[in-house]
């Protein structure tokens, strides 16, 4: 027997008002912890609590010792400008052209500092937790998450017990959900999400372009006649140092630049689901992606483009909960499960 488009939009809403009003025992709620991801994936371990306490220490501590020597190597670079190339720059261009690329590098380094620790002193952001609630219009989007797999009616970690919002992916270092997860880094200390990945592709856009100048204007100290004898080894270390992480921050920058211009994360990249409830969606490769413009001002903001790259505070578009989608995926999920519920704009709900 076929079912009309209105018996459709009643069966919608009344699944929806089912989630809203949904609670979890904690009989449930236990059931559901036991058969978590980390679990499934390290349970044949004894102590698997202590295994994922273990891990989660182990990456902290990495993570403070990379961010402690981040600082350091960029604190020896800067020592070896003063100490190797001012001299030669002097003596070789004069004080006005030397003084003028110092001036450069010293803003250079200011927004490799600010946005290193930007990222990593800014919390990702997290969904919430148990005993918090979302918003009617928030779970009403929660139950047309183009993420959902067929059996389910919204996304849930069984680890924190609570509702995963779209693109959320629970991070078992930082101890939570966190809202469009990219991944946990740890020369950051941190796990990169909605609230500071615009820092940490600045980061990395920096990053590439002080050791690129560190190269540019180090290259006759490193390699004249007169450089090399006059150079010290640390001034030696730190330039191959540089070269080192200048083509790997450029690679980092191909991948994240097609991540933004596709409107992806790297796990949604590499982790791609290929059975969705809505069936219509398999189809589709990049879901969230609005066109190469609107995807640089889900990063960025919708400020004039040409403060994208100064240094800032403001936080992205949008609430992190739900985020618009591409025509075609409204569409389907208009004509195939929700017609009436999604408008694919709104984020300040």
């Amino acid at each position: 027997m076929r079912t009309s488009a209105g018996d459709k939009a009643q069966a919608s809403e009344a699944e929806v008002e089912t989630l809203i009003s949904s609670s979890h025992s904690p009989e449930e709620t236990k059931g559901r912890v036991k058969n978590g991801f980390f679990h499934q994936m390290v349970g044949f371990c004894p102590g698997t609590d202590r295994v994922q306490m273990l891990f989660s220490l182990g990456m902290k501590f990495l993570g403070w010792c990379l961010g402690f020597l981040a600082l350091f190597l960029i604190g020896m670079v800067t020592y070896c400008w003063f100490t190797d190339v001012w001299p030669f720059l002097m003596d070789d261009k004069g004080p006005i052209p030397t003084l003028s690329a110092t001036i450069l590098g010293i803003w250079l380094l200011f927004n490799i500092v600010f946005n290193h620790q930007m990222c990593s002193w800014t919390g990702p952001g997290f969904a919430k937790k148990i005993g918090e609630t979302y918003p009617p219009e928030i779970m009403k989007k929660f139950a047309i998450c183009p993420e959902l797999a067929p059996n389910e009616t919204a996304r849930w970690c069984r680890t924190c017990n609570t509702y995963k919002p779209w693109r959320t992916h629970h991070c078992p270092v930082s101890g939570g959900c966190v809202l469009k997860m990219d991944h946990f880094c740890p020369w950051v200390n941190n796990c990169v999400g909605f609230l500071n990945y615009r820092y940490f592709v600045n980061f990395l856009l920096y990053l590439w372009s002080g050791t690129l100048f560190y190269m540019y204007f180090g290259y006759e100290v490193r390699f004249s006649a007169y450089g090399y004898m006059n150079s010290s080894e640390a001034f030696d270390f730190s330039y191959m140092l540089c070269m080192g992480i200048w083509c790997a921050m450029g690679l980092f920058l191909f991948m994240h630049g097609y991540l933004i211009l596709t409107n992806q994360t790297t796990i949604e990249m590499w982790g791609r689901r290929k059975n969705r409830k809505f069936i219509g969606l398999n189809n589709i490769r990049h879901i969230y992606s609005l066109g190469c413009w609107n995807n640089l001002e889900e990063v960025w903001g919708k400020g004039a483009w040409y403060t994208w790259l100064l240094p800032s505070t403001r936080t992205p578009p949008g609430n992190g909960f739900v985020y618009p989608l591409r025509k075609e995926v409204e569409e389907l999920l208009h004509e195939d499960r929700r017609e009436g519920y999604l408008d694919g704009t709104d984020n300040n709900v």
